[in-house]
């Protein structure tokens, strides 16, 4: 029985050596009489060199090449057109597929069948698969519970009564500022919608400070010293009534604060103190103490701030919410107008048509440079991202259609581009110069 054993290869160049080693250890294993074909498919490296050298020390080997890298199948079929054995086996350059089966297959066709496949065995791949993942999710939670602090007893004491809290927080007034911290928070306050974390203040339709866009910006949560959870420290109080550097504007009123949670177990004197002018208590119990504003921000719209003595005179914010245009007044040289919105990619700013710089303030806010003389600035939001997207779809799927189309034309083409050059045949009689 002779045995053909076809081997498509493409930039093999470095494991040809190891495969000649392997076949001529197990080949003669399985009949005494075979050939191996290596089927170069466009290589870019020295692989058809490395077949010419094997070819012409050991005559049981020989090589084809393509004219071009045309894939496995198509070498595959090239192998196949010059094989001259009584049985025929397709296996990888690379040795996955173990050439020690090939005994067992030959002696599978000797019982009878017709073909034979072998199947990959994973056994004890399960095992390691097994131990990998958990070892894997071990030292995830580990870093986890490393980084993050332990649960305290009310971390887990989600609120769950959506009429509870709007009980709670009925009278809020716009942007709501809690100085809380959850590990001194009782259950029963969450329960209630005195003390909310996180998203929780949007079962009540409430816009408060301590959600998770604000969390995601560093710098604002520097400023704030606010942690993942939306917990402060007890240091911010000083902070909210000092100046942002750089403004007129105390840091509450960058913020359009009308409405401050201070938590008894956190700010114990502040919660009994007086509230400073322009602010009353609206509301005092065992846990929280509520102030609201009484009376209106320094600024329209989204200003909450001006330096270079820029004046405001009003502010029209639109219908989407992301787009607000503000009048003003800037002596010679010009200033700035600080916005109480976080300054996340895709703001732009004009100045009658004249786009003007938007920048970032100490604090994560929307700084906007503007010249001097009575003007209307506009800021307006366009989410970077999705204009990214859309311009990568459009690459794509323009890729996706030249790639289509030049696959046509190659399918088309094929029957006179895979030529097998007759110089490249190591062994044969005579030339050889057929289409496949």
């Amino acid at each position: 029985m002779r045995l053909s054993l076809v081997v498509p290869c493409y930039n093999e160049e470095q494991g040809l050596g190891r495969l000649r080693r392997r076949l001529c250890e197990t080949l003669p294993e399985v009949s005494d009489d075979f050939e191996v074909l290596l089927i170069d498919d466009g290589s870019s490296d020295r692989t058809l060199a490395t077949m010419r050298e094997i070819a012409s020390t050991d005559p049981r080997f020989r090589y084809l090449a393509l004219s071009r890298n045309f894939g496995k199948e198509s070498a595959m079929l090239a192998g196949l057109s010059q094989a001259d054995g009584d049985v025929v086996a397709i296996i990888d350059a690379d040795l996955q597929h173990p050439p020690e089966l090939l005994k067992q297959m030959v002696d599978k066709l000797a019982e009878g069948y017709d073909q034979v496949v072998a199947k990959r065995s994973r056994t004890g791949d399960g095992a390691v698969r097994g131990a990998v993942l958990v070892v894997g999710t071990i030292a995830v939670f580990s870093f986890q519970t490393a980084m993050l602090p332990a649960p305290s007893s009310t971390t887990a004491a989600q609120p769950h009564d959506v009429a509870a809290i709007k009980a709670g927080t009925a009278d809020y007034q716009g942007t709501v500022l809690q100085l809380i911290d959850i590990d001194i928070t009782s259950a029963a306050a969450r329960a209630k919608g005195e003390i909310l974390f996180g998203n929780e203040a949007l079962l009540a339709g409430d816009d408060t400070l301590t959600r998770y866009t604000g969390i995601g910006f560093d710098r604002f949560t520097s400023a704030l010293c606010m942690d993942y959870r939306g917990d402060v420290c007890p240091q911010l109080w000083d902070k909210l009534w000092q100046p942002v550097a750089g403004t007129n504007t105390n840091l509450i009123d960058a913020l359009r604060v009308r409405t401050l949670v201070i938590q008894r177990n956190l700010l114990p004197t502040q919660a009994d103190a007086a509230p400073p002018a322009g602010w009353r208590v609206a509301a005092k119990d065992n846990v929280r103490t509520l102030w609201l504003r009484t009376g209106p921000l320094p600024y329209p719209g989204r200003v909450s701030g001006v330096s270079g003595g820029v004046q405001v005179h009003g502010a029209d914010l639109q219908a989407d919410q992301e787009t607000q245009h503000t009048a003003y007044t800037a002596p010679a040289g010009g200033g700035q107008l600080m916005l109480a919105q976080l300054d996340w990619p895709g703001y732009q700013a004009t100045v009658d048509g004249q786009a003007v710089k938007v920048t970032e303030n100490g604090i994560g806010l929307v700084m906007l440079t503007v010249p001097a003389g009575a003007h209307t600035v506009t800021l307006s939001f366009h989410d970077s991202g999705v204009r990214i997207g859309q311009y990568v779809l459009g690459i794509a799927a323009l890729a996706a259609l030249l790639l289509s189309f030049f696959y046509r034309r190659a399918n088309a083409s094929s029957a006179t581009c895979l030529a097998i050059s007759s110089e490249l045949v190591a062994a044969g009689d005579g030339a050889f110069n057929r289409w496949i």
